[in-house]
């Protein structure tokens, strides 16, 4: 990358304007060089101090041989750029910190960088202390043996790079726009403070990489204009915190912390959940593998699409098939959700997984949440339903135990008798009929039209000269499809 920024191409050929590259090499003195490869300087800090007229029009590069550079401190200049032979052979110590930066205007182009090197001490890029609103500061595949700290300055728009990065210490970032972070790979804590000066937000974006550590956003004042912000994507970490009001991070799934998202003091989480399609080497390249899906069942579109889930304001969480291609008025049918453990099948005589939908536990008072089917049917596919509590309302499902002990109530001399009525005028203006025995309650079933009444609800039994009278009431008499009419017929059956 700082390649294609400092370098023009001629005749086909990569070449530097001689006068703005400065070579430093172990063989080189300092007494007598003047930056060229065949008077080198010896110390990194000899060349930087030849350098005194760099501008954005006028940039230097400082070309470091391979080596070990024993340095007092380093302090960069703006429009210089340092690139070493290699990130393993360039070893610079040294702590390093921001020089003379000419231009302090917002809007200037100054930029200055590292590549292809190690730096084993402190680096503290201050921008307060170069006086830039706009400086950039580019890593490209650098090795930082200790912390890394970046801090802005005056409401400035400062920005920084990382590509291909190893931080070995701790990334601290107030004030910066860390616009590219790719790539790289932090063995402490990443984390973001709220500047103190107002308008200047702390940014990270991230894409790729791993952090060993703690990705944490902190602020402690609600300012948005002094936010910390993340847009992380597809960089792992083993925590992430976010921790404040102004504190806002923006990640998918892969960036969401190995351990839960910790949201302190109303810190605002938008968590992104990727869509998960089908394995395309199983899928496609392999499809008559055993205990796999065949490329007939590519239809099925596995993936999670929660869309934004924002989680800071405390909204419902979606799985849903809304899909960019689905058309509502044009489609003729929906789409399913499957959700299928052991999708690709089992070997042989291994139990399947279950599918468990469990409700947060609670303490106290509270009460677990529930399970609501809100659909045209439930089907079982012929599979028996288990370990039902016993029904207590008249509208609970009723176990299995529970059914057996209403009939072994019933009069065994009743057993298994019948009686059907042909409803007349008269028992349709009575709303009763009368059967030919006497019946305790709850031992009977009464149908008409094919449907299975409910005592209580449709009709009510009780005892008249010696007989038990069903007198109609609710959907049995009121208009609706089971209204009794003259003709119909009602069947009684004694369930013992």
């Amino acid at each position: 990358m700082l390649h294609k920024i400092l370098t023009r191409f001629t005749a086909g050929a990569l070449s530097y304007p001689t006068a703005q590259v400065k070579h430093v090499n172990k063989s080189g003195v300092d007494a007598t060089a003047d930056g060229s490869e065949q008077k080198p300087y010896l110390t990194i800090a000899a060349a930087m101090a030849s350098i005194s007229d760099a501008t954005p029009s006028k940039r230097y590069v400082i070309r470091i041989g391979a080596g070990a550079y024993t340095e007092a401190s380093l302090a960069i200049k703006s429009n210089v750029f340092l690139i070493g032979e290699s990130k393993e052979s360039v070893r610079i110590t040294g702590a390093v910190s921001m020089g003379a930066w000419t231009q302090d205007n917002s809007g200037s182009d100054d930029r200055s960088g590292f590549s292809m090197v190690s730096l084993l001490s402190a680096v503290d890029l201050n921008w307060n202390t170069a006086k830039s609103r706009a400086g950039k500061i580019y890593m490209n595949e650098v090795v930082f043996g200790s912390t890394v700290n970046m801090y802005g300055y005056d409401n400035a728009i400062a920005q920084a790079q990382f590509d291909s990065c190893l931080l070995f210490g701790a990334l601290t970032i107030s004030g910066i726009n860390v616009g590219v972070f790719t790539n790289n790979v932090c063995y402490s804590n990443i984390t973001l403070n709220q500047h103190p000066n107002g308008g200047m937000a702390s940014i990270l974006n991230a894409a790729g990489g791993y952090c060993a550590g703690t990705v944490r956003f902190n602020t402690t004042v609600s300012d948005f204009n002094r936010r910390c912000s993340g847009f992380l994507r597809g960089m792992t970490s083993e925590n992430l915190i976010v921790d404040g009001a102004s504190s806002y991070a923006d990640c998918d799934l892969v960036s969401q912390g190995k351990s839960s998202t910790q949201k302190l003091n109303n810190g605002n989480l938008v968590a992104i959940n990727p869509r998960i399609s089908h394995d395309l080497e199983t899928q496609m390249l392999k499809p008559l593998a055993n205990n796999s899906h065949n490329s007939g069942d590519w239809g099925k579109q596995w993936y999670f699409n929660f869309a934004y889930v924002h989680a800071s304001a405390g909204t419902e969480m979606y799985l849903t098939t809304t899909m960019e291609n689905y058309d509502p008025a044009g489609d003729t049918a929906g789409r399913p959700i499957w959700i299928q453990p052991d999708g690709y099948g089992l070997k042989p005589n291994v139990s399947g997984g279950n599918v468990e939908i469990e409700t947060a536990a609670v303490s106290g008072t509270g009460v677990r949440g529930k399970v609501k089917i809100n659909a045209r049917e439930l089907d079982m596919t012929s599979s028996k339903i288990t370990n039902l509590a016993n029904g207590t309302s008249a509208q609970d499902a009723v176990t299995k135990s529970q059914l057996d002990a209403a009939i072994g109530a019933i009069p065994a001399g009743l057993s298994g008798k019948k009686q059907t009525f042909t409803l007349s005028a008269g028992d349709i203006t009575n709303g009763y009929v009368d059967c030919a025995h006497l019946a305790a309650a709850d031992t009977m079933m009464l149908m008409s039209g094919g449907v299975v009444h409910v005592e209580g609800e449709s009709y009510t039994l009780s005892t008249v000269g010696g007989v038990t009278r069903i007198t109609f009431i609710g959907d049995l008499v009121a208009p609706s499809p089971s209204k009794l009419l003259e003709g119909d017929k009602v069947h009684v059956q004694y369930l013992k």
